[in-house]
């Protein structure tokens, strides 16, 4: 082969043109910024922050996020609460519902994240849980009960629609002033 031969610069060409892409993208150390919720921890910032929430070293992205998410995790083992449920569904991986990397204002467990889990947000069918809606508690809207419904960060610890205390006094007065016990 000689130097003047059109394949040796269309090969060397095409190496230094795949060269300067890995140049320009070895600064990028995420495909986008975290939602809010993520966003506020300073552990996960940066390249170093990956391992935080992806696992690596024999952990997944499902250790990971329950590692932070306990009452999630409490629910996955159990089979029981929303994410009990969705796992019944087949829906394994954390990523399949709760999108990240779309920003501050992107809503982890928003409409879309019920709508790819399998349910209709507005009207999730609590069978799924351990409080099925009968009676008047079928017309009220999510906000009457989960007031962190609509919360786009929530505090620490504050929970947007598990953690609910199941029991008719917690919502209303006790007539019967703790008299009647619920078995």
């Amino acid at each position: 082969m000689k130097f003047g031969d059109p394949r040796i610069w269309i090969s060397g060409i095409s190496i230094a043109v795949v060269a300067g892409f890995v140049a320009m993208d070895s600064g990028r150390t995420s495909p986008g910024p975290l939602a809010s919720p993520h966003a506020q921890h300073p552990e996960l910032a940066g390249a170093e922050g990956c391992a935080g929430c992806h696992g690596g070293g024999g952990r997944s992205l499902v250790d990971a996020c329950c590692d932070c998410h306990e009452s999630i995790d409490a629910d996955v083992r159990t089979g029981s609460g929303l994410h009990g449920a969705a796992l019944e569904l087949g829906m394994e991986d954390c990523a399949a519902c709760h999108s990240e990397h779309l920003g501050a204002e992107f809503e982890l467990a928003g409409t879309r994240a019920f709508e790819l889990a399998g349910f209709e947000r507005e009207s999730f069918d609590h069978g799924h849980v351990p409080f099925e809606l009968i009676g008047a508690h079928e017309v009220l809207d999510c906000r009457d009960c989960h007031s962190a419904a609509q919360t786009p960060v929530l505090a620490e610890g504050q929970a947007r629609f598990g953690g609910l205390d199941q029991t008719c006094a917690s919502c209303h007065e006790d007539p019967h002033e703790g008299t009647f016990a619920r078995g």
